[in-house]
């Protein structure tokens, strides 16, 4: 079997294989929302990367995975200048609803492996028997080898107005946030701005400024800012055992399993 270097080029779906696998050190990412029939499997051996749906946003740290069903529309981005991915394209035929529903979660030990595993398939364009075993069996286990997903994702509004007010927590999570002065800055009512955080967006103003928060510290500690304290007060927790607890409660780790990643 002969790789082939032009792999890149190749559109997906006009592939004839059940299976495509591509690993790059130095992944490339286009501006573009693109969608495959095929369902993807991402792998982030270094990095970090954000995947956006049209409803949605993801934070996708280093050792972790994203599922990325059939059809769904997306597009990705990352400030780091090198990212190594390791992607997997499958034809998808099993009706299970682990295959539906984009999703995130930690790389498992035996995931890693057999990823890393098929790094002797990347870039291959011709089929071959063994390949197409191999990958076949796993992706029919892998819905076996998440333990759990993590809640890496914020959910984004489609109400111009709303969409201000949510630009401004991102802009200024590190401050403290009057949420009665927020709403009036913005043209609303205190109790109109929570019931069109809970309509839309399934949270309280509160809770997302608590989401969003915590996905900028999981990035940071991702990024290899180990200063847990400073990454405390990066995302506006003055208070660190507060941050870790809030923390821990929403991905189930602590900050130090993600800043020393190999203790």
């Amino acid at each position: 079997m002969q790789s082939n270097p032009d792999f890149c080029h190749i559109t997906v779906d006009k592939s004839s294989k059940n299976a495509l696998v591509w690993h790059d050190a130095n992944w490339t990412f286009g501006t573009e929302a693109h969608q495959h029939t095929k369902g993807q499997l991402i792998y982030v051996e270094r990095g970090f990367q954000y995947l956006y749906t049209p409803n949605r946003s993801y934070l996708l740290p280093q050792n972790h995975c994203a599922w990325i069903p059939s059809n769904c529309s997306h597009h990705s981005r990352s400030p780091k200048e090198k990212v190594f991915l390791r992607t997997i394209f499958f034809e998808v035929n099993d009706p299970r609803d682990f295959y539906k529903e984009l999703q995130l979660f930690p790389a498992s030990q035996l995931l890693k492996e057999m990823i890393l595993f098929t790094e002797r398939y990347s870039c291959l364009t011709t089929a071959d028997p063994v390949e197409t075993a191999f990958l076949q069996g796993m992706l029919l286990s892998l819905p076996d080898m998440i333990p759990t997903t993590v809640p890496l994702s914020i959910p984004l509004s489609q109400q111009v107005k709303l969409t201000e007010v949510v630009q401004h927590l991102f802009d200024h999570m590190a401050q403290s946030i009057n949420f009665k002065d927020l709403a009036i800055q913005h043209g609303f009512s205190i109790r109109t701005l929570e019931r069109n955080f809970q309509e839309e967006l399934g949270l309280t103003p509160t809770a997302y400024l608590q989401l969003i928060r915590m996905i900028k510290a999981m990035e940071l500690l991702t990024d290899g800012h180990d200063n847990i304290t400073e990454v405390a007060y990066s995302v506006g927790y003055n208070s660190l055992p507060t941050f870790s607890k809030t923390f821990k409660m929403l991905f189930g780790k602590s900050p130090k399993y993600y800043a020393y990643p190999n203790i």
